[in-house]
């Protein structure tokens, strides 16, 4: 587990020191894939992990990963985490996209319509997870991003990647397109040498 302590103040809701461990990447997983879960944190604990959209093998690590993270222990809320595992090769032909259609919204909460998975940058070696704060908009953009897991050289593919997120915006109870924070999560495996799409 990593203990990371950054303050998020100008997202208007103080998420730290948080505790979170790596999401473990399935061994035999050759493409990428997401999982959507939205966290009800109580007391600082992750409380339950409700799965929202997921692909396979991808759902119960990144579950089990999440429901272990700590936030400060006057934590209260329900926040989205959008979880991208990066299909893990160096020769592709661009990065993964996906375009989610989430069936039902939560109130309150805003909903992925666009995903897309980080570079892998030629310089950056190994594996891990980098996690990130998002400021969404009202319009469903991502207006800022915060670091609070870093990875080294894997830290800023990250950061552009989810910058290029696109989402629902969450809504208040009489309908009002509402800012909403929102943890990315972004899952790496040291890289195959060869392409598995071939």
């Amino acid at each position: 587990m990593t203990t990371v302590w950054a303050y998020i103040i100008a997202f208007g809701m103080q998420i730290a020191p948080v505790t979170c461990g790596n999401v473990p990447y399935p061994p035999a997983a050759v493409v990428g894939g997401t999982v959507v879960t939205v966290l009800d944190v109580r007391n600082g604990s992750v409380d339950s992990a409700e799965v929202l959209h997921g692909d396979e093998p991808f759902l119960a690590p990144a579950r089990q990963a999440l429901l272990s993270w700590v936030f400060e222990p006057s934590a209260n809320k329900k926040l989205l985490a959008v979880t991208v595992f990066r299909t893990p090769h160096f020769f592709s032909q661009g990065p993964g996209r996906w375009n989610l259609e989430m069936e039902v919204q939560r109130p309150g909460i805003p909903a992925p319509s666009v995903l897309s998975e980080p570079a892998y940058p030629a310089n950056a070696a190994g594996n891990g997870t980098v996690a990130l704060q998002l400021k969404i908009d009202r319009l469903g953009k991502v207006a800022e991003a915060a670091v609070l897991k870093p990875l080294g050289a894997l830290t800023r593919p990250c950061v552009d990647a989810a910058l290029s997120w696109q989402f629902r915006p969450a809504r208040a109870a009489d309908g009002r397109a509402t800012d909403s924070d929102v943890l990315a999560i972004c899952v790496y495996r040291a890289p195959l040498t060869a392409n598995p799409r071939e």
